[in-house]
C-alpha cells in the first residue's frame, strides 16, 4: 500500500512537469488536449499508465476524457479525480506549492477560488509553509 502510494506520487509528479512538456512539445500549447492524444503521449514516453486517469484530468477537458472511458467501458470520474488533484498540494523543499500543479493542470478556470484563505505562512519546528501574499 505504501509502495502504491509512492509510486503514484511519482507518476503524478512526472505527469505534472514531463507529460506537460512531452504534450507541448509534440502538440503546440493548448488548453486541453485530446484523452487518446494524451494517453497515447503517455505510452509512447513510458510513462506509468497505472494512473493514467489521472494524466487525462489534467490534460483533457470533460467531454473528451468521458469519451474516452466510454469508448473503453470504463467508470472514471472527472470530477473525483479533478477534486483529488487540487486538495493535495505537494511539500517540496519546505514550502507548500498548491498553484503549481493546478497551473500545471491547464484547468485553471476550473479551480475553485479560496480568496485569502492560504494567505500568510505558516511556521512549525522543521517545517515552514509559505502561501505568499
Amino acid at each position: 500500500m505504501l509502495f502504491r502510494a509512492y509510486r503514484k506520487r511519482k507518476a503524478l509528479e512526472r505527469y505534472q512537469t514531463e507529460l506537460g512538456q512531452q504534450l507541448r512539445g509534440t502538440y503546440g500549447e493548448r488548453a486541453h488536449y485530446e484523452a487518446n492524444s494524451v494517453a497515447a503521449t503517455a505510452r509512447f514516453y513510458g510513462f506509468n499508465d497505472a494512473f493514467l486517469c489521472y494524466a487525462l484530468a489534467m490534460y483533457a477537458d470533460r467531454e473528451s476524457f468521458d469519451a474516452y472511458h466510454a469508448e473503453r467501458g470504463e467508470a472514471c470520474s472527472y470530477d473525483r479525480l479533478w477534486y483529488e488533484l487540487n486538495t493535495n498540494v505537494s511539500v517540496s523543499d519546505g514550502s507548500m506549492n498548491l498553484s503549481a500543479m493546478v497551473a500545471a493542470s491547464s484547468h485553471e478556470e476550473s479551480a475553485i477560488d479560496v480568496g485569502d484563505a492560504f494567505a500568510g505562512s505558516y511556521d512549525s519546528p522543521g517545517i515552514s509553509f509559505d502561501f505568499g501574499d
